[in-house]
This record gives C-alpha cells, structure tokens and sequence, in this order.
C-alpha cells in the first residue's frame, strides 16, 4: 500500500469521475467498507432499480449484501489504501511504440489494490499482468473466497446500467456467492 500524500484522503479522490459514461462519486470515506458501500455499489443498485433491471429477490439479495459488508470486507482496513486504476481492463491497455504498456481511460481513486485486481480478472487483461502482480504483492485468501467477488458486482452492476439486463444474472450470481460464504 502507498500511503496517501499530504491531504490526501485514504479512501476516495479529491474529484468525483467516471465509469464509461456514469458518473463515479469519490467523496472520501474514513472507512473503506463505507466508501465500498456508499460510492461503488448503492449507487449502481439504485440505478439499476430505477431502470427496471434488478427484480425484487435479486434486489433483496444485494440489500442483504450490503447490510453485511463490513463481513466481506473484514481485514481490509489494515491493508491500507492505494493509488488505482479504477477500470483496468484490456481494452484500456495499449503498448507503445518501444512496446511499454500504457494504460488509459482511468476512473482513479485510492482504494483497496484488489478493486484492480478483481477487474482485470473479470473481463481479462493481457498475459502476465497476475504474476508480475503476485511478485509485488501477495493475494489474500480472502481475495479468492469472497473480496474478488465483491469488488467484481460493481463492474458487473455497471455493466447493467450501460448495456442492460444480460449482466443481471452474472451479478446476482456475485452477489448470491458473496451471502453463501459470509452467511455460512
């Protein structure tokens, strides 16, 4: 983790952005479950509620989810923040002419590192990228079991709003897989 310059905040940006065409609240949180919950995933749901996209068992299902964040999220706050990406995918990896990759289309924030991770595996980022990562940064356990999956229903429930219902049942699924673990 990189900690954040002077001023900074731990969790969020000075500036609100963008997710592809929906706007992205940074508004700094205290506590990175709060911002998770208030800034990542509220928003989309109410959106895709608003839309008509999400029925109400799936809907009740990520009400659950949210009441027990702080469960699926346990042990992040220790980790620290940092510097992301914000929408790290392969279609936002270019190389250059000397063949160095360059990324671009960010939606920064500072933020829990595997927020990137989990979007890179969701919709696929180019070889080499998790090892090099491994190398610089251990994986939790916690990734696999249940984090991966939280951080990954936000791209999923963004992808609902900009493109429709045919990422519903990938992100209920999310959601529904999240609840088994952290319900037990």
């Amino acid at each position: 983790a990189v900690p954040p310059a002077g001023g900074e905040p731990e969790w969020g940006w000075g500036r609100d952005n963008w997710i592809g065409i929906l706007p992205q609240s940074n508004a700094p949180s205290d506590r990175w479950v709060d911002f998770w919950r208030e800034r990542r995933l509220a928003p989309q749901l109410r959106l895709a509620r608003e839309k008509g996209a999400i029925g109400d068992r799936a809907a009740r299902d990520f009400d659950r989810l949210l009441d027990r964040l702080t469960l699926a999220l346990e042990g992040v706050e220790e980790e620290g923040s940092s510097l992301l990406h914000g929408d790290l995918w392969g279609g936002n990896v270019f190389g250059t002419a000397d063949g160095r990759p360059a990324l671009f289309d960010p939606a920064v924030y500072r933020g829990h590192a595997e927020v990137d991770l989990a979007m890179s595996e969701l919709f696929g980022f180019p070889g080499g990228f998790l090892e090099a990562y491994r190398e610089r940064r251990p994986i939790s356990p916690a990734y696999y079991g249940v984090r991966r999956h939280v951080y990954q229903l936000y791209y999923l429930l963004v992808h609902v709003n900009l493109f429709g219902g045919g990422y519903v049942v990938s992100a209920t699924q999310a959601a529904r897989r999240v609840l088994s673990r952290i319900e037990g």
